[in-house]
């Protein structure tokens, strides 16, 4: 037997991890279980010690119709969450009393906007948007927003937002349609849309099935001098802190590199790379990068 798994195997079955499996059983019941920080840390530390044993661990994504499915159906696939709730708290976000941490990373966000001389009235598509709350706000400082997402029940909750947004007479400043990350400029083309004046994607890059051809449908889908902004996207270190959850929702969650991001950026053609936050990210500090084609 590999020497490493041997400690793992050895680790796993310690005194150590005692609690866990009947702690990890819990939390397959239920997603939304109460969990302090050292909990999380504890859990998922055997989880990944579990998985390195069996030989499954670092995770991969072999079946790309299999990973987009999984997307799809993450409101669905929770244990022990009712779908229709999930929806419904997904659409009042960043309004989570008690979390609103959301609602200064859109101002964070702005602010990077206002870096790269991004303004209103220009268009301004969002990869992996979700219920698209960050493209409606978008919509309503008078951008042109475009929300994508890969799921048909984001698409509906995106639609909501262009009705709410029709009552106060900037309906026409938000639309949304369904697409993987990866093939984003066919998305544009099969809905009559222009290249855009800017496309942002906001922790939801690392749940793309292949990050790398989704910068190149990214390039293909701006204007010459477009600009291109990775904004919070987990460090490394993310791979371990949330493979619990990776687990539990059958999804990516998956830590990337700065460096390789950027490579994979000049490569693509990219010409001006920046990095607008978090220089010193010892592997923890999210990214926040912006590049112009």
């Amino acid at each position: 037997m590999n020497t490493l798994i041997l400690i793992a195997k050895t680790l796993k079955q310690s005194f150590i991890f005692s609690n866990a499996e009947q702690l990890w059983q819990a939390n397959q019941k239920n997603f939304w279980l109460p969990l302090n920080k050292f909990q999380k840390l504890y859990l998922g530390s055997y989880i990944i010690l579990q998985d390195y044993v069996s030989g499954t661990f670092p995770p991969t994504f072999s079946d790309q119709t299999k990973a987009y499915e999984a997307e799809e159906k993450f409101f669905f696939s929770l244990p022990g969450v009712d779908s229709k709730e999930a929806l419904e708290s997904d659409l009042r976000k960043p309004f989570w009393l008690g979390n609103e941490r959301y609602i200064r990373y859109f101002l964070e966000l702005c602010e990077a906007l206002k870096t790269c001389d991004i303004r209103p009235s220009q268009t301004i598509l969002e990869l992996g948007a979700g219920s698209g709350w960050m493209s409606e706000f978008l919509a309503m400082m008078n951008f042109k927003a475009i929300a994508t997402t890969i799921g048909q029940s984001s698409v509906e909750q995106i639609f909501q937002r262009v009705k709410g947004l029709e009552v106060k007479g900037l309906g026409d400043n938000l639309k949304g349609f369904q697409s993987p990350m990866e093939s984003i400029h066919l998305g544009l083309q099969r809905e009559g849309e222009p290249p855009v004046d800017a496309i942002f994607v906001f922790e939801a890059l690392h749940h793309a099935y292949n990050w790398k051809e989704t910068f190149n449908s990214v390039y293909e889908s701006l204007k010459p001098g477009g600009w291109f902004l990775i904004c919070r996207e987990p460090n490394l270190l993310h791979t371990f802190i949330s493979y619990r959850v990776a687990k539990l929702s059958n999804t990516h969650e998956i830590g990337m590199s700065r460096s390789e991001m950027v490579k994979v950026l000049s490569e693509v053609g990219f010409q001006k790379i920046m990095i607008l936050k978090n220089r010193c990210r010892f592997f923890i500090m999210p990214h926040w990068i912006a590049v112009q084609k």
